[in-house]
């Protein structure tokens, strides 16, 4: 245990969140947890429990904090008093991303980069998840603003704003016979084995809510998040999966010769897209203000 691994608790304590007290260090979110886990192992008990409100502390951390809270602040107000670089004047803007893998081939080129580019000002955190993840993060303010695939009935909770129109688009094995179509209707995957992200993903959401409005069944014979054995599991099972239209993805997958790209017709698919998201009523800081207004002009 060092000094350094009590300071983060302490902070993380008082903020309640991760990304919050990330943002104290400018550190990024993963890495402060990483060393809050490696805190908690070498004392041997939990420290926080994640509620949806936030976090909580155990009855291990409320000890640690009772007894690492008079070092901490002791420290901090020497720091204060003697350190030349010490400037509350002028605090570094931060702003913390996640994003849905799939929302990455939607975006314009050096959408982020740009950003990053024009604004030195503001240290940008970015954060890979799956879906079920990403919407958490933004409900519970652990993320600034989100990118996820949904339609915007799916969105009821967060202000949105649109990054690209996808659609829907399913990958058929070339050895059935619906790879001679031209597209597919939900009466179409009756019965056929599919394999999607899991059920907190929104497409696999989308398929099920439309196909159980058609009285169709979709046997969903396999789910991971994990895009190489999701596909691979496809290609063994010779089983459907989604994808994306060939104006994304414009070079040529290694499972194109096995599988035919086709869109989906069904109510509202025309509405799926990757959105950026925020909670709903947020009153945007400082740095979320230039990256919704940025957002604006980039995809005009």
């Amino acid at each position: 245990m060092d000094f350094r691994q009590l300071e983060y608790f302490v902070v993380t304590a008082r903020a309640g969140n991760f990304t919050k007290a990330a943002k104290t260090f400018y550190i990024s979110r993963q890495a402060l947890r990483k060393a809050i886990t490696n805190l908690e192992s070498e004392i041997g008990a939990q420290l926080f429990k994640v509620k949806s409100q936030g976090l909580e502390l155990t009855d291990t951390g409320q000890l640690l904090l009772y007894e690492a809270l008079p070092l901490v602040d002791s420290y901090h107000q020497l720091q204060m008093r003697f350190s030349r670089t010490h400037n509350l004047q002028n605090p570094q803007l931060s702003l913390s991303l996640c994003v849905v893998a799939g929302a990455f081939f939607t975006f314009q080129p050096n959408l982020l980069e740009t950003f990053i580019d024009e604004h030195p000002e503001i240290l940008v955190t970015i954060e890979e998840c799956n879906t079920a993840t990403a919407t958490d993060l933004v409900r519970t303010q652990d993320a600034d603003v989100g990118f996820v695939g949904a339609i915007p009935h799916y969105l009821e909770d967060f202000d949105y704003k649109l990054i690209r129109h996808t659609g829907v688009y399913i990958f058929v094995p070339r050895t059935s016979p619906l790879s001679e179509q031209d597209h597919l209707t939900v009466k179409d995957i009756d019965k056929q084995p599919f394999v999607t992200q899991g059920r907190h993903d929104f497409l696999h959401r989308f398929l099920v809510e439309a196909c159980t409005q058609e009285g169709v069944m979709v046997d969903i014979i396999f789910s991971s998040s994990n895009d190489k054995l999701l596909i691979n599991q496809a290609i063994r099972s010779q089983a459907m999966f989604f994808g994306f239209p060939q104006s994304i993805l414009t070079l040529a997958t290694p499972y194109e010769g096995q599988f035919k790209l086709l869109p989906l017709m069904a109510p509202h698919a025309d509405e799926f897209g990757t959105y950026a998201i925020v909670k709903k009523g947020t009153r945007l800081n400082t740095a979320m203000t230039e990256f919704w207004n940025y957002l604006d002009k980039a995809i005009r």
